[in-house]
């Protein structure tokens, strides 16, 4: 099998990052994607489910941020961010086993060697803090699960941080909201 290269030239989570931020400002634009928005905003707590899961992928984390930002005014914030952080975390999981179980193959295999070479002379703690303040923030969770998929041994560790992590930045924004 041929290896696979990564390349250096773009970053792919990012790039989808941006655009979904282009995106979403240009849709805020457009009364039907501001009621589509408000609709779900007012889904109660399946809405801040859905938000949590569109929180977590590089895409639409732009999006779930105004959709949080519109819980934030029916919901308490609480409950709403508990429900967000499951939603976010079970995405983040989802990439984190398919990191977890390809690991040692082609692309992935790839990446996890180009991080460890690269983080190599950072303690494992400082790695998991860095992924776990991305997965934290509305930037890509994609490359923090994966990261952290290489430094965090047991996938009920990484369900659990991973969950506890989402749960405050979704009840950052959402009290930013208020």
């Amino acid at each position: 099998m041929p290896d696979v290269v990564i390349s250096k030239k773009y970053n792919t989570p990012l790039v989808l990052f941006i655009v979904g931020l282009i995106l979403t400002g240009i849709g805020m634009q457009f009364p039907s994607v501001r009621l589509l928005l408000t609709d779900i905003g007012s889904a109660g707590y399946i809405g801040a489910f859905l938000a949590g899961i569109l929180y977590g992928t590089a895409f639409t984390s732009s999006l779930a941020t105004v959709i949080l930002f519109k819980l934030s005014h029916d919901m308490n914030p609480v409950w709403a961010a508990l429900i967000a952080g499951l939603g976010t975390g079970l995405y983040d999981f989802a990439v984190f086993a398919l990191f977890k179980r390809q690991q040692h193959h082609g692309m992935i295999g790839a990446l996890r060697d180009k991080i460890r070479y690269h983080t190599g002379a950072l303690p494992q703690w400082l790695t998991n803090m860095l992924g776990l303040i991305v997965i934290a923030s509305p930037l890509p969770d994609e490359l923090s699960a994966g990261l952290l998929s290489f430094t965090i041994p047991k996938a009920w560790q990484f369900a659990l941080i991973s969950w506890l992590a989402n749960t405050l930045g979704a009840f950052f924004i959402i009290s930013m909201g208020r």
